[in-house]
């Protein structure tokens, strides 16, 4: 039980060191250039970090002067993992869901960095296709084990 919970906070934990190295800046003039270049640069560390957290895809909709992020994880484990670990140690599976929390408020401060005011961030975290949590602007909006 303890080798998967390791597994689940590793991948977090490498998912959290790929926002970690992303940065960059622009002007207010470029803000759809500077969304396009946020989203290339999180996808791209996303694949080099493909083996271990899985399918990373960045996305953004511009609605008025307002950018909606959505970033989907679809991490290699299975559901049933997150469910035992949901069973036999809630507080580790609570610490992985709040460290997911913690990179969607670091991913709305990025696009802030690179000169997007106005900005909402959906992360959603898949496990092999089954929806584990969702989070919209650093608040859960569904939680799988609640």
């Amino acid at each position: 039980m303890k080798k998967v919970v390791v597994k689940v906070l590793s991948l977090m934990l490498a998912f959290m060191m790929v926002f970690g190295a992303v940065g960059m800046t622009a002007s207010a003039a470029n803000k759809d250039k500077a969304a396009k270049k946020l989203c290339k640069e999180i996808n791209k560390g996303g694949n080099k970090c493909k083996g271990i957290t899985g399918n990373l895809k960045v996305t953004y909709k511009k609605e008025g002067s307002k950018y909606n992020f959505t970033i989907k994880l679809d991490m290699p484990l299975d559901a049933w993992m997150f469910d035992m670990s949901a069973k036999m140690q809630p507080k580790e599976i609570g610490q992985a869901r709040d460290s997911v929390k913690k990179v969607s408020k670091t991913f709305k401060k990025k696009a802030k960095k690179v000169g997007i005011k106005k900005s909402s961030c959906t992360y959603i975290v898949y496990a092999n296709g089954t929806r584990i949590w969702e989070f919209k602007d650093g608040k859960v909006v569904y939680d799988r084990y609640q």
